[in-house]
């Protein structure tokens, strides 16, 4: 199998996560299998969201999180909190969706399911910052669901 080569700095905690899995294959293979698993799980509930949201919900999902930085794991768990919040500024009515049941959708999900959604949302934005035209929000999560990691 052909490879690349990167040079990478790890924060200390995710290098001490990374030593506890190196076993045989050591560092390199031990984040290759961190990362395979979790673009699989990303796949796998990017697939399940789309059956979840509607394109007016992620337009909505996509309008308010512009810019967002999630930079921290925790972060994360407060995308409904985002959303809540916009809605007082007439999102659910730009979008013409119901807010409040967006929000309840939003709370429903697994940690593992907004995480999937924050990257949807930030691989959109960067396609759209690289200059993608016409892109759709429906978009955001087939976009994902669709490609899967090839390996030669």
């Amino acid at each position: 199998m052909t490879v690349e080569k990167y040079s990478i700095s790890l924060h200390p905690d995710v290098a001490a996560a990374v030593a506890l899995r190196g076993g045989e294959g050591g560092r390199s293979m031990a984040i290759n299998r961190a990362l395979d698993r979790y673009f699989e799980i990303l796949r796998v509930e990017q697939r399940r969201l789309t059956e979840w949201l509607s394109e007016s919900e992620m337009g909505l999902i996509l309008d308010v999180l512009n810019g967002s930085l999630f930079s921290e794991p925790f972060s994360i768990q407060l995308v409904d909190h985002e959303i809540a919040d916009a809605l007082q500024e007439g999102y659910a009515e730009k979008w013409e969706i119901d807010g409040p049941q967006l929000v309840q959708k939003l709370i429903a999900l697994t940690y593992a399911q907004k995480v999937a959604l924050v990257d949807a949302v930030e691989r959109w934005w960067n396609r759209a910052a690289a200059g993608e035209s016409r892109l759709k929000p429906g978009e955001a999560l087939v976009s994902a669901v669709h490609s899967k990691l090839r390996r030669t």
